[in-house]
């Protein structure tokens, strides 16, 4: 089954990288530099997972973070960032991030971390389906 998949970045090189792994799985691939067209993205569509370009001057992360999971509390959240202060890692993991990257992205460690984002959500969603 073909994933869905929301990045949210305007950062050109994780587009390129992220785009050339997710061709490869078959991936539907949806960009966004707008944090509430994430949002718009999670609610309108069946999304496998979230990527999001966690940007050191942006406040509106973790509220971000906040909403999806008011919305999607089991939607695995991938985090890319150059921020690997104690706070913000420890913060991010108790808002239940799937997985935090570190910037500049290693092609293997990504493509580790998207299979198993995907494995994780396939499981979700049988249990989805078990409990219907």
């Amino acid at each position: 089954m073909r994933s869905s998949v929301v990045v949210a970045t305007d950062n050109p090189e994780i587009i390129n990288a992220l785009s050339s792994i997710l061709m490869k799985k078959d991936s539907s691939l949806l960009i966004t530099k707008s944090k509430l067209h994430s949002i718009f993205k999670i609610l309108t569509q069946e999304i496998a997972y979230l990527i999001l370009d966690y940007e050191l001057d942006d406040n509106s992360n973790l509220e971000l973070i906040n909403i999806i999971r008011k919305i999607r509390p089991n939607l695995p959240i991938i985090i890319i960032s150059e921020d690997n202060s104690e706070h913000t890692i420890s913060k991010t993991a108790e808002m239940g991030i799937f997985y935090y990257v570190l910037k500049p992205l290693q092609q293997e460690e990504i493509e580790k971390v998207i299979d198993a984002a995907e494995h994780y959500s396939s499981e979700q969603r049988k249990m989805d389906c078990i409990f219907i």
